[in-house]
């Protein structure tokens, strides 16, 4: 059972759809039963990969979809680097200083790839990039119209079967 936002709770499932943007191709698919779908990016890549022997070389998801372990793991992917493409959490600008002296001292013990995402989705490029990814939107739309948003079924492998033949 998952919570949802109008404070429900009921029986439910996650789909984690991983799709080529351009094409409108979708690559991987994946059910869970939590509804914070965060640190989910290496597993999906993991999925790709063995399903296609190679990773994507760039990862356009939401903001908490992908970890800062899940940027540094992807970008040391046994594969091959995958860049991460993702807008920074929001953070608070009217905080006190030491909250943000705070703030700069866990930024500088950052690792590179991640300090590197930080400064990519900081550019106008790396935004541009980002960009992209509304055009996922159609999928996630497409699989609605064909009648996605209800699973009549239960267990996750029922499920993610379900979610399969809709991916076809």
């Amino acid at each position: 059972v998952m919570r949802f936002p109008d404070g429900a709770i009921r029986p439910a499932y996650n789909a984690q759809i991983a799709a080529a943007p351009k094409q409108g191709i979708i690559v991987s698919v994946d059910m869970t039963d939590r509804r914070n779908d965060a640190g989910l990016a290496v597993p999906m890549v993991g999925d790709i990969f063995r399903r296609y022997g190679k990773v994507p070389e760039t990862l356009l998801v939401d903001t908490h979809y992908a970890t800062a372990d899940d940027i540094v793991a992807l970008a040391q992917h046994e594969a091959a680097p995958v860049k991460v493409y993702a807008p920074p959490p929001a953070e608070r600008d009217n905080v006190k200083p030491a909250t943000l002296a705070k703030r700069a001292k866990l930024r500088e013990r950052e690792p590179d790839s991640v300090k590197e995402w930080r400064n990519r989705m900081a550019t106008a490029a790396g935004e541009a990039v980002y960009r992209q990814r509304k055009l996922i939107e159609r999928v996630n739309a497409h699989l609605k119209n064909r009648g996605f948003g209800f699973i009549p079924v239960r267990g996750l492998i029922k499920a993610k079967a379900v979610a399969l033949w809709h991916a076809d």
